[in-house]
């Protein structure tokens, strides 16, 4: 089913997702031509001029007119919507489709029926159906934030950054006191190494939610890189107060403590936290800089070791590496690490010179493939196609981009990315 057919009305090939101009002809719901008595005046002033009979053709007529008037009165899809999301909630998308596809015309309900469509699309996998169909929900009934927030997702997944913090300014001026819009867009500045952004973002989920999970996680590592300890410690201590489980508060809990002096507290947060993911990079940081305090230099490589493992592109993480090893006289991977640091650390500047100029020049899709060629040096994937669908949604046919593509779908797979294209 094509989102087209979803509300073509007979006769009127556009339908709803075409956005037409008026309900009636001109754009009118409620032509004079089509009722030949207007005003109970009309009717008075006829009622002078005739007799019993031509008063019962006026009863007549002014029931005809009235019945021109009801049929052209828009319908509501209230039912329709209640049924569409009952099938959505069975995860019954094909369903819901088949009954938001009532939806002949504009009218009360008429905006919500498109947002099930949308997202009865959204469980099928049909990005570009439910764009579309959000995008309809969203002109015919505008006050709908969670369209705008699911619409910032399709286009953030496809490349589209810009046009995805678009939608959740939306989202967040549709439903000024939720969290989440702000949340998100913390993330995405964050992915796209624009700090201040992303910061401020956070700050404004966190004025709306102070308990957000995830944005208090993300303010706290900002305010833990921009090393301002102090200003981090009220919310440090509410984040570990409400989730003292939690590994990735107890991994900032111990780079908290270790900053503000408290190595004891530093030790035991950076081993809790450890103890339930032994991948939490802010533990193994904060652990391996214990260990250099302790001289425990072997210890302090396997810590290292293990956070470049998992961000092979944090520069600092890459320093202890090369530190820990030249103490330990292996100078000849020391010098490789120290060559890895530099060309990581120069690398991030490019991404992140290249991220302006792309917000200047949006259009051009020679700088998004070189943005997906970075991004995918690095292993940042997800980067590299979003980066990779944004040069191919201005230029479906741009070469190098459908090789970086290419290249990236058999990295997933687990090909040779030098192997030639198919």
């Amino acid at each position: 089913m094509k989102i087209m057919n979803l509300s073509t009305p007979p006769g009127d090939r556009r339908g709803l997702f075409e956005g037409r101009a008026g309900i009636g002809r001109g754009g009118s719901e409620w032509s004079s031509e089509a009722h030949p008595i207007s005003s109970v005046g009309q009717a008075l002033r006829l009622r002078t001029r005739r007799g019993p009979t031509a008063l019962l053709a006026i009863a007549l007529l002014s029931v005809a007119s009235l019945s021109v008037m009801l049929a052209g009165r828009p319908p509501t899809y209230w039912d329709v919507v209640a049924r569409g999301q009952a099938w959505l909630e069975q995860a019954r998308p094909l369903q819901a489709l088949r009954i938001v596809a009532r939806v002949q015309r504009a009218g009360p309900g008429a905006g919500e029926a498109m947002m099930i469509a949308g997202q009865a699309f959204i469980q099928l996998d049909r990005r570009e159906d439910a764009r579309r169909a959000l995008e309809r929900a969203l002109a015919l009934q505008p006050d709908q934030p969670l369209a705008a927030r699911l619409l910032a997702a399709i286009h953030i997944a496809s490349g589209d950054t810009r046009r995805g913090l678009e939608y959740l300014t939306l989202a967040a001026r549709l439903e000024p006191g939720d969290s989440r819009p702000w949340m998100v867009m913390g993330k995405v500045f964050f992915t796209l190494m624009d700090y201040d952004e992303s910061m401020s973002a956070f700050s404004e989920a966190l004025r709306r939610d102070p308990r957000d999970r995830e944005a208090r996680a993300g303010y706290l590592g900002l305010l833990l890189d921009r090393n301002q300890a102090e200003l981090a410690t009220p919310w440090m201590v509410a984040a570990v107060r409400d989730d003292p489980e939690d590994s990735k508060i107890l991994g900032l809990a111990a780079r908290h403590a270790l900053a503000t002096g408290q190595l004891v507290e530093a030790r035991a947060h950076s081993r809790n936290a450890l103890a339930r993911d032994p991948s939490d990079f802010n533990a193994l940081m904060t652990r391996t800089k214990l260990d250099l305090v302790e001289n425990r230099w072997e210890s302090a490589m396997e810590s290292a070791e293990r956070a470049v493992a998992v961000d092979p592109n944090d520069v600092g993480a890459l320093h202890l590496l090369a530190q820990t090893q030249f103490r330990l006289n292996l100078a000849g991977r020391a010098r490789q690490t120290t060559m890895l640091r530099d060309r990581v650390q120069t690398r991030r500047e490019s991404i992140v010179k290249l991220a302006k100029v792309i917000a200047e020049r949006p259009t051009d899709p020679r700088l998004h493939c070189l943005m997906g060629e970075l991004a995918a040096e690095a292993g940042l994937h997800v980067l590299a196609e979003q980066s990779y669908r944004a040069a191919l949604a201005i230029d479906p046919r741009f070469r190098p981009a459908l090789k970086g593509m290419g290249s990236l779908r058999m990295v997933s797979a687990g090909a040779s990315p030098g192997a030639p294209v198919p």
